[in-house]
């Protein structure tokens, strides 16, 4: 959200969530106060922390990787988490792989910090915690049901910008959360998670067609990704853990194509995903403005 909407705007929300304004660190504190008392302390850990706690505990670990287990959603490629898989992590773990993880996420969130000053702030306001839990085939996520918190497993080939990349890609995720938490998206919440309405336009990030919550998260996710990478200019490394920018930009205007040229397409949001949904809109002609290379006029509904 944040190169879509601004600073201003998500600290508006936080401000809606939590019932009085404020700035970071205080902002931080208050969300992990509130963040705490919905999915436990054991979860948030201590709000007070300044920036991202980087989790070094196995029995926390554990805890966190819990948050995790749910039932398969349409469109999933990924190896599901299990309670079996939560309860054997301690016996397998290697500590100085994670630890040597520990410091590449730390990396990672520096670069972030120094390459957008003001994404860090609100990335340090939000997140709360990251923990490094090793699955093959699994890069890590985040979870609803722990919001404020970031599993990260990088592979051996990612570097510090493809880890930065991550970050922003799960940062936007959270800030979805707490944005619909505070407004609603959708006028079918239950259709929009599962499907069950039969409207399934197509993700930008998994290019399948899936519920519309989902696909909206892609297309946010893969436009922060391009306005995070078109910071650094002609100066980005080849990136190894999401797809070029010619191809994202390509994926998230046939994402916005399938939505708007569903018949009653404008039904499906309530009036602040279809803000949002616009600002994603606009952001798409923006980017693409500046990339090199042709890219086709995004058509209109």
């Amino acid at each position: 959200m944040y190169f879509a909407t601004g600073a201003d705007e998500i600290r508006q929300t936080l401000g809606f969530l939590l019932g009085v304004p404020g700035e970071a660190p205080e902002m931080r504190h208050r969300l992990g106060a509130w963040l705490a008392s919905r999915e436990g302390a054991d979860v948030i850990g201590d709000p007070r922390h300044e920036e991202v706690d980087i989790v070094d505990d196995v029995t926390i670990e554990t805890r966190l990787l819990r948050s995790f287990v749910a039932a398969p959603q349409p469109g999933d490629i990924a190896k599901p988490v299990t309670e079996e898989t939560c309860a054997a992590l301690a016996s397998h773990r290697d500590a100085a792989a994670v630890r040597a993880k520990q410091e590449r996420v730390r990396e990672a969130a520096a670069l972030l910090r120094t390459t957008c000053p003001g994404l860090g702030q609100i990335f340090d306001t939000v997140i709360q915690r990251v923990f490094c839990v090793e699955m093959a085939g699994e890069v890590g996520g985040s979870s609803t049901k722990s919001v404020g918190v970031i599993w990260a497993n990088p592979t051996a080939s990612a570097s510090a910008f493809d880890l930065a990349e991550f970050l922003v890609h799960e940062h936007t995720h959270q800030l979805l959360f707490l944005d619909e938490q505070v407004h609603g998206f959708f006028t079918d919440r239950l259709g929009a998670e599962t499907g069950s309405n039969g409207f399934m336009p197509r993700s930008s990030i998994r290019g399948a067609r899936r519920p519309l919550g989902l696909v909206f998260h892609s297309l946010a996710v893969a436009l922060e990704l391009v306005a995070f990478r078109q910071l650094f200019a002609d100066d980005a490394p080849e990136p190894k853990l999401h797809p070029g920018t010619d191809q994202m930009l390509a994926a998230a205007q046939e994402t916005i194509q399938s939505i708007v040229f569903e018949p009653g397409w404008h039904e499906q949001f309530r009036s602040r995903g279809r803000f949002l949904f616009e600002a994603y809109r606009e952001l798409w002609d923006q980017l693409a403005a500046k990339q090199h290379g042709v890219i086709p006029a995004l058509l209109g509904e």
